[in-house]
């Protein structure tokens, strides 16, 4: 017999570890991620040139404002991401002519699991006011948006792929503190309904698509979204309307509000778009199209996209609101009003 504390080594257990608690990662594990996001970030959005267009420089000045929640859940290799952030970016610029500087901030309110696959909201600030600090804002919507995006994109496919460990330069083991892990038999069946419930309660996002007929030029249709003193006649309310890439929108006396993307003269325009009572972040993108077969007479397609299920007030039939509002309040009254009718 053997002595106590003598014996065969093979039969003597020793502390494994987090792999012995977790054999083959066998149990879901849950790790909070935002400590990673805001580093990464941070990163990524370093020293960035958003606007170089011979007249205005504008690049991010290192300060980025991150919050919100990030989750990776993990078992046998797979990965499930659970993430809401609003990001915030800072940047200054000059106008090259006379050196003067500006300075402003970009935000992207709504980065989530929900709408990964499409560029999300990205707002543009300038801290400045005046006709000059305008260009400047819009300069940085026109070019500095497209550079936001696709750095978001990166940063969303790295964080859906597992986030940290990816780059191999042990950021995992720096933030460990940060990271809530749980481990349990049930995990597993937890994880995926927790999941299932977070996702069921996020705002549904909806579309529309309309197809209008007008005895018109495309010159006059396209004029009823462009000149202020015509949306002013037909909405019979309000208006101010800023034509122009990155310019403003509002119509109805506030009740809508946007910005224009793009714009291509007598045929297309695209808008960043939203109803004042729908959640804060919530922005639809709207894109209008038209075409003129044949003189005079000119087809409308409108094509309407991210329209949350519900408003700020618990109201669900945003949905059926917006499109009868097309509709009724806009692409009939241009008819009615200016005799566009077919």
């Amino acid at each position: 017999m053997a002595k106590w504390g003598e014996g065969d080594e093979r039969w003597k257990v020793t502390d494994l570890g987090e792999q012995g608690r977790n054999v083959n990662s066998w149990h879901w594990e849950e790790s909070n991620v935002l400590p990673w996001c805001q580093s990464r970030l941070k990163e990524l959005f370093k020293d960035v040139t958003l606007v170089d267009d011979g007249k205005v420089r504008v690049v991010t000045n290192g300060k980025v404002k991150v919050t919100g929640d990030a989750i990776i859940n993990r078992r046998k290799g797979k990965v499930i991401p659970a993430y809401e952030l609003d990001v915030t970016v800072d940047w200054k610029g000059t106008t090259l002519e006379d050196g003067e500087p500006w300075s402003g901030e970009l935000q992207a309110p709504y980065i989530s699991e929900e709408n990964h696959d499409e560029d999300p909201e990205v707002q543009i600030r300038v801290k400045e006011s005046g006709a000059e600090a305008e260009k400047v804002r819009s300069a940085v919507v026109q070019h500095g948006r497209k550079v936001a995006y696709g750095i978001f994109r990166d940063f969303v496919d790295e964080l859906r792929k597992g986030g940290p460990g990816l780059s191999g330069d042990g950021f995992e083991e720096s933030v460990s503190k940060g990271m809530e892990k749980k481990n349990s038999e049930d995990w597993s069946e937890k994880t995926k309904k927790a999941a299932l419930e977070k996702s069921t309660s996020r705002v549904e996002k909806k579309s529309v698509e309309i197809v209008e007929h007008y005895y018109a030029s495309v010159k006059d249709i396209y004029e009823c979204f462009t000149n202020e003193d015509k949306v002013k006649a037909f909405t019979g309310s309000s208006a101010s309307i800023n034509a122009t890439a990155g310019g403003s929108l509002v119509m109805f006396g506030g009740s809508i509000e946007g910005t224009f993307t793009a714009l291509k003269p007598h045929s297309e325009l695209e808008m960043d778009w939203r109803f004042s009572s729908w959640p804060d972040g919530s922005l639809s993108k709207v894109k209008i199209t038209l075409d003129e077969a044949e003189k005079g007479s000119v087809t409308l397609t409108l094509k309407q996209t991210g329209i949350p299920d519900t408003d700020r007030f618990g109201n669900h039939d945003v949905v059926n609101m917006t499109q009868a509002g097309w509709k009724q309040q806009v692409l009939s009254r241009m008819k009615q009003v200016f005799g566009y009718g077919m």
